[in-house]
């Protein structure tokens, strides 16, 4: 019989397999093989064309050794379209009313030998704390751990499943992980591999028939049998669902050529990133913010600020690896310069798919001889077309204030480096909290006690008791850079924490300026401070000899009131935001613009976090540190006196 050839617009359905015995029971489920079309020739994928009911149906097998590798993050994949939910909500009304075709569909596999329970032999399920003896079969381990089970009737009817699947990136052999993760996770019908590199690319049903207990133990006997027989039953599963849609409906579904038409492979190549403490509130805010509405195709910018080390730069990275299958592309762009977030930007162009940009672009390499700002240019046009709508542009670690950019050659204006369309989604990570006028803001805080200790334990390997490790968990107060590089120095040199806590005191920047690229960004803040007001950066040095979590500039006035002889020895800066509050706002209004200060909750003062107090303590040389010492014992002296008599 000839084979029909339609045009590649009319196939309307993907089937996606895993393994090419679930390639063989799709193909099996045809109603008409169709004639192969040509390919492009940088299409590796092999198709199978044909019908089923009234849909003309694509089938492709995923290539060999290959696994849909979901991001290392726990989280929901994309919801199905909502013409498949329906269809598996009538699929299921069917068959309680005892009009599924399954069977007969299943039927169809009789004639194959695979398909044939003659030769696979008994199946046991071991209970989940036993593990495999060895072996490729079971006959070495103990009958006394088998599961009893009432065995299956041979013409009873298969049974469909719904609810969670697990989709990973390595194979489940553990029965108690396999448990545990199930009761964590609400009740998993099964673990697979596949589905998470695909339902987040485009919208699809996931159908899994499954052969084997996700569990240690293997029977080569029998999983051939099961195999064959689960491919096969899932293969009917999603016929059966076919067949009750009607194709007016596929019609109405978005194409998914079109999402995919602006796609770039997602890659973190070059960001420092580490292992991840989930934080709920701050991912959910970024979630708000940040991911498409087909209802609202509107530009959302998102400014992350807070602390340098607070985690901002983790939390993007985070962001992006859990929802890159929501996007057509995700760019990385490093913003601590200008010339930085050009060159960044300039090497997004090699990815963009030919035609879409000017080739000499596509060319372009960092250090050859051609037009930077052109290929800048060409990409942020790139972003702005109509129907390319769906990206995330990351700008990480934008800390330098273009309004210094005269004594700061490499500050800039990260506006004049966003696209000028109004769509896409923008991620600002900085510590500089005027940016938030760019769009919608959101401050990273220090974590609570509770995280603190979870980032700690990730990094130090091992279990934090409660007693000793209070006081070095104090000093670094839910700071997350700290907390990992304290507890991956104390990993790695088997510093106790009692010891460690007294290096901290002792020799601050030996301990968290480590030379391994982790370093606490705060070196980069005093020069900058300095340059725009020189009171703010020495108010910040005195501060390291007060109390890190209140000073108001009431204690300042009262001091100046009530000891001549501490304005005599206090510096000019000091005096004057002493008798004018409006100096001291203004100094405290820049050391918050970098994130180094915040407001005390009852509005009565300002804090300081203890990393950044002591921070401002080691900076110091011996004679300012002799200066301010001095100054600041006065200063307390002459406060306690003066606020007794307030």
């Amino acid at each position: 019989m000839t084979q029909r050839c339609l045009p590649a617009t009319e196939y309307t359905v993907g089937w996606v397999c895993a393994l090419p015995v679930e390639l063989a029971a799709a193909q099996e489920m045809l109603d008409e093989e169709h004639e192969e079309l040509p390919q492009d020739n940088l299409d590796s994928n092999l198709y199978t064309l044909g019908r089923i009911g009234n849909h003309n149906v694509v089938l492709t097998c995923l290539p060999a050794g290959h696994i849909g590798i979901s991001p290392a993050a726990a989280g929901s994949l994309n919801a199905p379209p909502k013409v498949l939910l329906n269809a598996v909500s009538k699929l299921r009304a069917n068959q309680y009313r005892g009009r599924s075709c399954l069977a007969t569909h299943l039927s169809i596999f009789d004639r194959l030998p695979c398909f044939s329970r003659n030769t696979a032999g008994p199946d046991d399920l071991f209970e989940a704390t036993y593990n495999h003896g060895g072996g490729a079969t079971c006959e070495q381990c103990s009958k006394e751990r088998v599961i009893q089970r009432t065995p299956r009737g041979a013409q009873e009817e298969v049974t469909i499943h719904y609810g969670t699947i697990a989709s990973g990136n390595q194979v489940m052999r553990d029965g108690a992980t396999r448990d545990w993760l199930s009761a964590k996770l609400g009740g998993v019908l099964c673990f697979e591999m596949e589905a998470a590199g695909l339902m987040n690319d485009f919208p699809c049903l996931v159908i899994r028939g499954i052969c084997d207990y996700a569990d240690s133990h293997k029977n080569k006997a029998w999983q051939p049998y099961a195999a064959a027989t689960a491919a096969a039953t899932a293969a009917a599963c999603a016929k059966e669902v076919l067949s009750i849609i009607p194709a007016a409906e596929v019609a109405k579904t978005e194409v998914v050529g079109e999402f995919r038409k602006y796609h770039i492979p997602f890659s973190l190549k070059g960001v420092p990133v580490g292992k991840f403490a989930d934080r709920p509130q701050d991912t959910e805010a970024l979630e708000r913010a940040l991911l498409p509405q087909k209802q609202n195709r509107r530009r959302r910018i998102l400014v992350v600020h807070g602390l340098g080390g607070v985690g901002k730069t983790q939390l993007a990275a985070e962001f992006a690896r859990r929802h890159q299958h929501n996007f057509t592309s995700v760019l990385w762009l490093d913003g601590s310069s200008g010339s930085s977030l050009k060159q960044s930007i300039a090497a997004c162009a090699s990815r963009v798919p030919a035609g879409q940009v000017a080739e000499t672009s596509r060319m372009y390499t960092s250090g050859q001889d051609g037009d930077l700002d052109a290929v800048v240019k060409d990409v942020l046009r790139w972003l702005s077309i109509p129907d390319n709508c769906d990206w995330l542009v990351v700008v990480d670690n934008v800390d330098r204030d273009y309004r210094r950019r005269e004594e700061d050659p490499d500050a800039y204006d990260v506006h004049d480096y966003l696209p000028e369309a109004d769509h896409g989604s923008v991620l600002i990570t900085t510590r500089l909290t005027p940016l938030g006028q760019l769009g919608e803001r959101w401050e990273v805080k220090k974590v609570d006690e509770e995280r603190a200790r979870a980032i700690f334990k990730t990094w130090y390997g091992r279990g934090v008791g409660q007693g000793e490790s209070d006081e070095l968990l104090g000093l670094l107060d839910g700071l997350p850079l700290a907390l990992a590089q304290a507890a991956a120095y104390m990993s790695e040199t088997g510093t106790s924490f009692g010891t460690y806590a007294r290096l901290y005191e002792e020799q601050w920047r030996g301990l968290m300026e480590p030379q391994d690229g982790r370093h606490m960004p705060l070196r980069s803040y005093s020069n900058a401070i300095r340059t725009r007001n020189e009171a703010a950066a020495n108010l910040l040095l005195l501060w390291a000899h007060l109390d890190n979590k209140s000073l108001w500039h009431g204690l300042l006035a009262a001091a100046s009131r009530q000891s001549n002889v501490a304005t005599e020895r206090t510096s000019a800066w000091l005096r004057e935001i002493a008798y004018n509050e409006m100096e001291f706002i203004k100094a405290i209004r820049i050391l918050r613009s970098y994130s180094l200060v915040e407001e005390m909750e009852d509005q009565t003062g300002y804090a300081t976090h203890p990393v950044v107090h002591q921070w401002a303590l080691h900076i110091q040389d011996d004679s300012q540190r002799a200066e301010l010492s001095c100054g600041s014992f006065l200063m307390q002296s002459a406060a306690r006196k003066g606020l007794r008599g307030l």
